[in-house]
């Protein structure tokens, strides 16, 4: 037992001797001429660059495990000076591991090539780290590293997947560094910079994700390619102390911006986004500074939907290219101002309940979707609104609208029905020179509010316009506007303007409505109306058809003016109201006379004959009652014709056995004619009993007394109206 004991011993023993032998250390391990002159720079303080002394690339080999000792103080004989460890242009064939490894030195492995893996995995660096121009052609793993200054990978090349996950670093700079590998993400997640990262021409060939990456100071990544056309590069939840810019980035496939949280500006001008399915995708992004976004172009949808700019939004010359997919600003808030001055929507766009604190500026924009709406739904602009040469080529929706400063759609030309349905503008909305060209649907102004003046003067619409119920403060300025539609024509039916509504030189192809509408002054000079006008209800302090110093002309053209308008009795009656607050009485009583013939004709019209004839009457005795002079004239007719009938030789006394009196066919005729009154004249004479015609006539002239002179107290009187 023992003997078996003793060989069982010895052949274990002689195991290990083999296995030792088979995998020195690099005390026992022979050093090559590469490692060797490695030794004496380092020693010496001096960097070690291989590709000088060494032109050879075959002969700039160091060992995986004599490196790994060189960084970690490790190899005998050898101590760093305070330049620490500085090499260039070695090779490394073998695997490096590195975890939790801790270095005290600087390190410098500037144009190296690491043809294995590389394990860096917590490992610890005290202080600086360089692989500027390094090639690593297998695994990177740098997981969880920490590196007390910075980390340098300038123009380094990872052609397989690499991991800098939870990393604690100073700066970390990567500046035109290449990630080929397509299929696995580099790894950046949680990411911890005290200072700030450098990505500027950086090529990611694969996937790559800085979710909840931590950089206290600034993020750039101008230039960089994120080339991956399936896979997004993700920036969810990152933090950024300082700005992140992203100018001139192409990004191949999906990118996200979820929740990212940036203090500073955010910069992505000229940016590409090329992926046409899943876009970019910015959602609740928090942004203290500014955001800019000139002249970048997106092919995808974008969602801006709850961002949160702190100061400015600028996407002045951005191009959203997809037609399809929405770009979507819903619910944004800027703390400043957002523009998107020259910039193209070319399919569906929302702005749905976005704030915006100062002013919102789409100055030549162009929205180029026929078939789905752009969208501004209870938008809210704390400043000035300003879409100046706006280019609407489908539907628009800026209904509740509140707009705390001046709104501007001058020049703009609409192609889709447009809405400002309850839009609230606190400051004046110039319109002047827009073009509503859609001829189907109504461009819709009701409820809309305008705290100042509204200028349309020089607009034209094409199809029907509707401005019920709107509420101008200031003044209404329509002057020069052509309305063509001829079916619905304009309606301001309850429209209600505080100061001057300017109407003048007006074209109404088709109805004019202005029925119960409230203006303090409003001027229809020179209006032309080929259409029907409605006026009913409509109240006034002061109408003008004329300029201000061409007073009897203007009266002339308002009376033509209601005569071309649908028949209400108020519409005269209002007229007539303002020539007396004006002092034209005669004028007043023109309107009224005209009213009451347009009341005769509608009588005529309804076949109410009774009152047409009486109406009729009316008019030609007394005037309507505001000319009672005029049945003098029949009254005279009467009386002198009933002198010329009631002729002595004619004429009896009505008893035979009377005194003889003296006859008077004057008194005769107007005793017979007025009723009431009592001459005595008609009591005392009768036509004679021959005379037949003369008995019958007399009834007759008696009965026109009873009608007329009633007709004519009336008048005078006041009461016929």
């Amino acid at each position: 037992m023992k003997w078996f004991s003793g060989i069982f011993l010895a052949a274990f023993l002689a195991g290990v001797s083999a296995s030792a032998a088979a995998t020195p250390n690099t005390a026992e391990r022979k050093l090559n001429p590469a490692e060797n002159w490695v030794v004496a720079q380092v020693t010496a303080g001096k960097e070690a660059d291989l590709r000088e002394k060494f032109p050879n690339e075959l002969d700039r080999k160091l060992g995986a495990h004599f490196l790994e000792d060189l960084l970690t103080g490790e190899l005998l004989g050898v101590k760093p000076q305070r330049t620490g460890v500085r090499i260039s242009g070695a090779t490394i064939e073998e695997p490096i591991d590195l975890s939790n490894a801790q270095i005290a030195y600087e390190v410098w492995l500037d144009y190296c090539q690491f043809m294995r893996p590389v394990m860096f995995l917590q490992a610890s660096f005290a202080r600086r780290a360089t692989f500027e121009e390094t090639k690593f052609k297998a695994d990177a793993n740098f997981g969880a590293m920490k590196v007390g200054d910075a980390i340098v990978f300038t123009k380094a090349v990872f052609e397989g997947p690499v991991n800098f996950s939870e990393a604690q670093v100073g700066n970390f700079e990567a500046n035109e560094a290449q990630f080929h590998n397509t299929d696995q993400v580099a790894g950046f997640k949680s990411i911890k910079v005290e200072h700030s990262a450098f990505f500027n021409g950086a090529v990611f060939a694969g996937p790559v994700n800085f979710g909840f990456a931590d950089v206290a100071g600034n993020f750039e990544a101008d230039g960089a390619k994120f080339q991956n056309k399936e896979k997004a590069a993700s920036f969810n939840s990152m933090k950024v102390g300082g700005y992140a810019s992203f100018n001139d980035a192409v990004f191949e496939g999906p990118v996200m911006f979820v929740q990212a949280d940036i203090t500073g500006m955010f910069m992505v001008a000229k940016a590409k986004f090329q992926n046409k399915e899943t876009g970019a995708n910015f959602t609740s992004i928090k942004i203290a500074g500014d955001a800019f976004f000139n002249g970048a172009v997106f092919e995808g949808p974008v969602n801006f939907g709850l961002a949160d700019i702190g100061r400015a939004f600028t996407a002045n010359e951005t191009q959203f290219q997809n037609k399809e997919k929405e770009a979507s600003f819903s619910g944004m808030k800027v703390g400043r101002y957002a523009f998107f001055n020259d910039t193209v929507f070319e399919g569906p766009v929302d702005f749905g309940l976005a704030d915006i604190a100062g002013t919102f500026a789409a100055q030549r924009a162009k929205f180029q979707n026929k078939e789905k709406k752009a969208n501004f739904y209870r938008m809210r602009v704390g400043d000035d609104a300003v879409l100046n040469s706006v280019v609407l080529e489908g539907e628009a929706n800026l209904d509740s609208m509140k707009v705390g400063g001046d709104a501007s759609f001058a020049g703009a030309v609409c192609d889709g029905p447009v809405t400002f349905s309850g839009t609230a503008i606190k400051g004046k909305f110039d319109a002047q020179g827009t073009k509503f060209q859609n001829k189907e649907k109504e461009a819709t102004f009701n409820g809309l509010k305008v705290g100042g003046d509204a200028y349309f003067n020089n607009a034209v619409f094409e199809g029907p316009v509707m401005f019920l119920q709107a509420d101008i403060t200031g003044s209404f300025i329509v002057a020069k506007t052509e309305f063509r539609d001829k079916v619905k024509g304009a309606n301001f039916a309850g429209m209600k303007v505080g100061g001057y509504a300017f109407f003048n030189d007006a074209v109404f192809e088709g109805p004019a409505i202005l029925s119960f509408s409230n203006f303090a002054v409003l001027n229809l000079s020179e209006a032309v109306y080929a259409g029907a006008l409605y006026l009913e209800g409509t109240s006034y302090k002061e109408i003008r058809a004329a300029p201000v110093s061409e007073e009897r002309k203007s009266h002339e053209a308002l009376l033509k003016l209601v005569g071309k308008a649908a028949y209400r009795a108020d519409v005269y009656g209002n007229l007539e109201e303002f020539f007396k607050r004006q002092g034209y009485r005669t004028d007043a009583d023109r309107a009224f006379i005209a009213g009451k013939c347009r009341e005769r004709k509608e009588y005529f019209r309804s076949h109410d004959w009774f009152r047409w004839l009486g109406s009729w009457m009316l008019y030609l005795l007394v005037g309507y009652g505001r000319y009672p002079w005029l049945a003098g004239i029949p009254l005279a007719v009467l009386v002198a014709v009933g002198c010329l009938l009631f002729s002595p030789e004619k004429m009896e006394p009505q008893k035979q056995g009377d005194t003889p009196r003296v006859y008077n066919r004057f008194w005769y005729s107007l005793g017979l004619f007025l009723p009431v009154v009592d001459l005595q004249a008609d009591k005392l004479w009768k036509p004679k009993a021959d005379q037949t015609f003369l008995r019958n006539y007399a009834r007759v002239h008696a009965l026109l007394g009873w009608i007329l002179i009633p007709i004519v107290v009336a008048a005078l009187a006041g009461l016929i109206k």
